[in-house]
C-alpha cells in the first residue's frame, strides 16, 4: 500500500472523493496515530485510469467566487439553543419541511466522536456539531448522497470546504444538490477528541455537551452535563479550544488551508458571527450566499419568517473573517503533542502522569512458561495497550538461562513500511543486556530485529525508549523483550505503555 497519487500528507484534505471515484475499489482511507484519514492505493489493484487526479481537490484548482454577505438571526428559542444566530437550524428546518434529505456532522450519543449521516429529526437536531471543531468521516456518505441524487431526491449536505468541495467533484454537477460549508478554521483530530471527553467523563456519563453555550456569554465554551447533574465547562482558553487555536491538534493541511471564503466549493457559507451581538446574547450568524440555488434557498427559508437576514458590505464581513484567522504553531510543536496524547493519553498531558503501582501481575499475562532452562511470557493485550495500567509488575523467573517477553501487536507490521515506536517500562535486574525486539514468536533471536539494545538497564526506575524501524518483513507480530538472564531479588518488569505506529 502506498499513499496514493503524488499528494503530500501534509496536503492532503481528507476528503475522501478519490476513495468513492475508483473504479476498482484501489482506494482506502486509514486512519494515522494522530486520528486523522488519508488515502492509500493497493497498486495491486490500481489500473492507472486516473479518476483520483482528475477529482483531487488539491490537484485540481478551485475558482474564485465573490459571495454576498448577510447577517442572519432567527427567532429567540432557536438562536438560544444554536451557535451563533440559528442559521444552521434553520436551514434544516426548512430543508426537512421541503421533503430534502439531509446529511450533516452529529455527535455519538456518549459526545465522544463525530460523524455524518442522514439526520433523522427531531432527534438528531440536539446532537447537530454546528462548528468544524472535529474531523468527520464525510466521505462514507458521498455513495449514500449519489443513490439519493440518481432516484431524483433533494439532498442538503453540510461540511467542511473541503467535505464539499470533495462532494460537488464526486456527484458532478446536479441542481438535487445543495452544499452549506462552514466558515472552517480547521478540524482536529477525533482521536484527540475522544480522548479529551473521555479524561472529563470518568465518574459519570454524559447526559448533554454544548458548544458555545450562550450561558457562558458570547464567546468560545465547551459546557458538558453529567447524569448525576455535575457540570464542566471550559472557556474560551482552555484544554481543548486553546490547542484547537493554536493549531496544535489540527489537521496538517488545516495549518496551511488552501480554502478561504473565495473559494468555498458551496452554495451557502455559514459561521458564528461573534463580532456581532445583535441578538441581544443569543448570537448572530454570518451568511455567505455564494450561487443562485443558495440564493433562492435563502429567500425561501426567510420567506414569512420573523427572521433577521440584512445584507452587509464585502468589508465588514472581511473584517470579521481577519479577526478569526489563527496563528498555527511550528510543525515540532505539534507532532510532539500527537505522540504524547498517543503515548500518554491526553488528561496526562494535562493533568499529569501518575506512576500508582500494582503487585502480582502474571495473572495479566494470556500464556507463560516458567523455569526448565528456559522462560517466555505473553502479556495480555487488552491490559498492557491501556493507557493506565499503572506499571502492574510482571513477575520473572529468577537466574533462568534464557527469558523472552512477547507482547501482541494489534496489527502485523507491513514490509517495507517505516514505523515509530515509544515504550515506557521500568526493570528490577542485575543483567547487563536486555534486547527490545521484534518477533514472529517462531523465529530465534538472531533472526530478529532488534529495535534497541538496554545496557546497564534494570535499576527499577521508568524510561522512556523511542525510535524508528523500517519492517524487513511481513510476519512481525510481536514486541520482544529477551535476555540471555534475569537475575537479582525478584526481578520484574513493568510496562506503561507500548505504541508502534505508522509514520
Amino acid at each position: 500500500m502506498n499513499s496514493i497519487i503524488s499528494v503530500e500528507r501534509k496536503n492532503c484534505t481528507g476528503c475522501g472523493s478519490c476513495s468513492n471515484i475508483c473504479p476498482n475499489s484501489a482506494i482506502e482511507m486509514k486512519s494515522t496515530f494522530e486520528g486523522f484519514s488519508y488515502p492509500y492505493a493497493d497498486l495491486d489493484k490500481c489500473v492507472m485510469c486516473g479518476k483520483c487526479s482528475e477529482i483531487c481537490p488539491v490537484i485540481n484548482e478551485t475558482a474564485d467566487i465573490q459571495p454576498k454577505w448577510y447577517m442572519f438571526l432567527s427567532d429567540d428559542f432557536t438562536s438560544w439553543n444554536s451557535v451563533g444566530g440559528g442559521a444552521m437550524t434553520c436551514a434544516i428546518q426548512y430543508a426537512a419541511s421541503e421533503g430534502m434529505k439531509i446529511y450533516a456532522p452529529v455527535f455519538d450519543y456518549d459526545y465522544s466522536d463525530v460523524h455524518h449521516k442522514l439526520l433523522d429529526l427531531p432527534d438528531d437536531l440536539s446532537l447537530l456539531c454546528q462548528v468544524s471543531y472535529v474531523e468527520s468521516k464525510a466521505w462514507l456518505c458521498y455513495p449514500e448522497i449519489q443513490k439519493l441524487l440518481d432516484e431524483n431526491e433533494k439532498v442538503l449536505f453540510f461540511g467542511t470546504p473541503c467535505q464539499t468541495d470533495g462532494l460537488r467533484r464526486f456527484v458532478g454537477e446536479t441542481k438535487n444538490l445543495l452544499t452549506v460549508s462552514f466558515i472552517c478554521e480547521g478540524v482536529s483530530s477525533g482521536f484527540a477528541w475522544s480522548d479529551y471527553i473521555q479524561s472529563r467523563n470518568e465518574n459519570s456519563r454524559i447526559n448533554d455537551l454544548k458548544l458555545s453555550h450562550k450561558e457562558l456569554g458570547l464567546s468560545e465554551s465547551i459546557r458538558i452535563r453529567f447524569e448525576d447533574d455535575s457540570i464542566y465547562e471550559e472557556l474560551e482558553k482552555g484544554d481543548w479550544i486553546t490547542r484547537y487555536h493554536q493549531g496544535v491538534i489540527l489537521r496538517q493541511s488545516c495549518c496551511d488551508c488552501k480554502y478561504d471564503v473565495n473559494k468555498y466549493n458551496s452554495d451557502i457559507s455559514v459561521g458564528n458571527y461573534s463580532s456581532v451581538n445583535k441578538g441581544g446574547g443569543k448570537g448572530t450568524s454570518l451568511l455567505g450566499v455564494n450561487s443562485e440555488s443558495g440564493k433562492e434557498f435563502i429567500e425561501k427559508m426567510t420567506s414569512g419568517k420573523n427572521y433577521i437576514c440584512k445584507e452587509i458590505s464585502k468589508t465588514d464581513a472581511d473584517k470579521f473573517l481577519l479577526s478569526i484567522k489563527r496563528d498555527r504553531v511550528a510543525p515540532d510543536e505539534r507532532k510532539r503533542f500527537f505522540e504524547m496524547c498517543y503515548t500518554h493519553g491526553f488528561k496526562h498531558i494535562t493533568d499529569g502522569i501518575s506512576e500508582k503501582e500494582h503487585d502480582g501481575a502474571r495473572k495479566f499475562a494470556i500464556d507463560y512458561h516458567m523455569g526448565d532452562g528456559a522462560s517466555w511470557i505473553i502479556l495480555n493485550t487488552d491490559v498492557w495497550s491501556k493507557r493506565n495500567i499503572c506499571g502492574e509488575q510482571y513477575l520473572l523467573s529468577n537466574g533462568t538461562a534464557w527469558q523472552r517477553i512477547f507482547l501482541p501487536l494489534d496489527h502485523t507490521l507491513k514490509i517495507g513500511a517505516r514505523y515509530s515506536y515509544s515504550i515506557k517500562l521500568k526493570m528490577k535486574t542485575t543483567c547487563p543486556k536486555v534486547r527490545i525486539m521484534l518477533s514472529d514468536k517462531a523465529a530465534q533471536d538472531s533472526a530478529c530485529p532488534t529495535l534497541q539494545n538496554l545496557n546497564e538497564y534494570g535499576n527499577d526506575a521508568w524510561a522512556i525508549v523511542t525510535g524508528t524501524y523500517a519492517a524487513t518483513r511481513d510476519t512481525l507480530k510481536y514486541v520482544m523483550l529477551s535476555s540471555t538472564d534475569f537475575t537479582g531479588n525478584d526481578p520484574y518488569i513493568c510496562f506503561d505503555w507500548i505504541r508502534i505506529w505508522e509514520e
